[in-house]
């Protein structure tokens, strides 16, 4: 039973503090000490729903593809966030000004982007 305890001390560090700038990132303060925010485009970047990543799958499959961007008030509103909420205790799901709301952020991939934005 010695490997019950040490699981406990390994278990993956958890947000304590969310705090979200609807036009400039997401801050979290994280329990292992841990304090980054994340820019809100690298966040829209890194959505995690089926089609954001089959997006992503088809761009990096392009050789010498340049990716075309929208009209520059859809790229903001793909930017800006209407509004997010908790999802159980394991995720966040971002509602975007353009619409999609499909990607649910895992606090896994939050910490990622977290140790990537310090």
């Amino acid at each position: 039973m010695q490997g019950c305890s040490r699981l406990s001390d390994q278990a993956d560090p958890t947000p304590l503090d969310l705090q979200l700038d609807r036009v400039g990132g997401l801050s979290i303060t994280w329990s292992d000490g841990l304090k980054a925010t994340i820019p809100l485009g690298r966040l829209r970047a890194a959505c995690p729903c089926a089609t954001c990543r089959h997006e992503r799958h088809e761009r990096e499959q392009a050789v010498g593809g340049l990716p075309i961007l929208g009209a520059s008030g859809s790229v903001t509103a793909m930017t800006q966030v209407q509004n997010a909420e908790l999802v159980g205790h394991y995720a966040l799901r971002v509602y975007w000004e353009d619409g999609h709301s499909t990607g649910i952020y895992d606090f896994r991939l939050l910490r990622e982007l977290s140790v990537a934005a310090e």
